[in-house]
Parts: C-alpha cells; structure tokens; sequence
C-alpha cells in the first residue's frame, strides 16, 4: 500500500480492534470490535464492522454473555443504557430504545439529553420539551433553544427573547440574564439545584 502521507488513510488502516476476555484472559468474541464502551446495566455499545471512521460508523448493543442484543443500526451519538432505556439516534433524529430494541420515545427530536431522575429535556425542531418515564411529553417552550444541560437543569432561550433562563425539570426558571455573552461557548457548572457561582454568573438574578 501506498500512504502517501494520507494522514486519513492511514488511520483507517492503522485503527485498533477490541476483544472482550474471561477470568481466565481467554477470548470470548470470535469478531474483533472496532469499538465498544463500557457496560452499562448489562449493555455495552459496540461497533462491529466499519470501513470508515469510528465516528461515522453504525452502533449496536451487546449484552453480558457477549450476544448482539441489538443490531448496528444506530448512529455512533447513541448513549449507553441508563434506567433501561437509551438514547438512541437514528436517520438523523433521537429517539428512546429499550433492551428489546422496542422504540419507546419516537425519533422526532434533534436532541434528548440524558435521562436524570426520571427526567430529559429534549429539542424538537424549534421547541424545548421535557420527557419524564411515565412518557409525558411537556412543551416548555416553543420558538426556543436549547443550549446546555446538567443534572436536573437547562439553559433555554427563546428565539425573541432578550434573556437566557435556566429552567428545572418542572420548566420553572431558576435563573435569568440578558443575552450579551455567547453562553453556548462558556461551560457551566450545575451540581443539582444549586449553581456555582462565578464571574459569568454575576449578572444573573434569582427568580422569586
């Protein structure tokens, strides 16, 4: 082969292969994986075969006995299983699977965050909703954006709006600020409820 300096072509040739092995450090996937996670709940996402990068390849889930539990037909942006259900994409849009591959949330949105005490926020087209496990979709917002997201708490802005709010999983807004800083660009710290306070927060104002 001929690299020519292909710094591309070379990675592809050049990407590792994954196997899993017993107590004994024996073998137990008769085909190297290109990728796989970390197990979670007893699932771990996996790329099984590829020619191209990891990152553009399909996903599947295989399970604890190291069986294709379900088949790479997901998007490489698919989360693990948490709570038994995953986030999954496919064909573009995000959707809720559970281990039996059953589709538990349509794929409508662009984005679903990971699921937090029951709860996700989620984006459908130019809307901000929230998901809860006993699938009760809310509308927060409509002709808003959802910008970041930790533990039960976003950063939402409506499209005519000259502020950014931070809503719970109820969609109350916790805090509020004028839109002069490029806030998808700064990284906030949530720890729960409470937001830890620092120079890009000093003009924010709690919401009686």
């Amino acid at each position: 082969a001929t690299y020519n300096n292909n710094e591309e072509w070379i990675k592809k040739l050049t990407k590792p292969l994954y196997s899993i092995i017993n107590q004994e450090g024996e073998i137990v996937n008769q085909i190297p994986y290109r990728y796989i996670s970390d197990f979670h709940e007893g699932m771990a996402k996996v790329v099984i075969n590829t020619k191209d990068t990891i990152m553009n390849s399909k996903i599947g889930y295989i399970n604890a006995a190291n069986q294709i539990q379900i088949p790479d037909i997901y998007d490489f942006e698919s989360n693990s299983f948490q709570n038994w259900l995953a986030v999954v994409k496919k064909d573009g849009a995000f959707g809720v699977i559970n281990k039996q591959n059953e589709t538990i949330i349509p794929f409508e949105y662009s984005e679903i965050t990971t699921f937090n005490n029951w709860f996700a926020f989620a984006q459908k087209e130019n809307s901000c909703w929230i998901l809860n496990m006993e699938w009760n979709f809310k509308l927060i917002r409509g002709n808003c954006k959802l910008y970041e997201w930790e533990n039960n708490l976003a950063l939402i802005k409506e499209v005519n709006s000259d502020y950014h709010e931070i809503i719970n999983q109820n969609g109350e807004t916790i805090l509020k600020k004028p839109h002069d800083k490029k806030v998808k660009y700064v990284t906030y710290d949530f720890n729960d409820e409470h937001i830890k306070q620092s120079e890009v927060w000093e003009d924010f104002q709690i919401l009686q």
